[in-house]
């Protein structure tokens, strides 16, 4: 039990790890934290002429930037959870899985507005999540079995 609770904790830790590191990266490399950071140097607001101008305007930009958090982060978050998940887990793999991934779901749907789009994407993490930790555990199985046989 206690290893369990440790696991979806250590599931959670690792889900909005992983989210501040990939935004971070994200912001750093694309021209919506191009826009951003120098928004917040000179003082322009993000739909200031100069900014527009210069990148073009802020709500397309700024909707590509929120696609590619969706169908780039959100799964690489799903898959390292459900991975570390079946690492470490051999009983209730799907059910930790969810769990640990929850956290990070409820604030991806939060941040959709909590409309169907955004509770089928969580659907779809949720998904990624459990598949990887049964993948994991599958080929950890497997492995075990095949040494087990030699």
């Amino acid at each position: 039990m206690g290893k369990n609770i440790g696991i979806v904790l250590g599931g959670i830790v690792i889900s909005y790890m992983l989210l501040a590191l990939c935004t971070w990266l994200f912001l750093r490399s694309s021209v919506m934290g191009d826009m951003i950071l120098e928004g917040f140097r000179t003082g322009n607001q993000i739909g200031s002429q100069v900014l527009t101008e210069k990148y073009g305007d802020p709500a397309i930009i700024m909707k590509k930037g929120l696609q590619q958090i969706q169908f780039v982060i959100g799964p690489i978050v799903s898959v390292s959870v459900g991975i570390f998940v079946g690492l470490l887990s051999r009983r209730y793999v799907w059910q930790l899985s969810a769990l640990s991934l929850l956290p990070f779901v409820i604030f991806m749907v939060g941040a959709h507005s909590w409309n169907w789009a955004g509770i089928g994407l969580g659907l779809f993490y949720l998904a990624i999540s459990v598949v990887s930790a049964l993948g994991i555990l599958t080929l950890r199985t497997r492995t075990t079995t095949h040494q087990k046989n030699v």
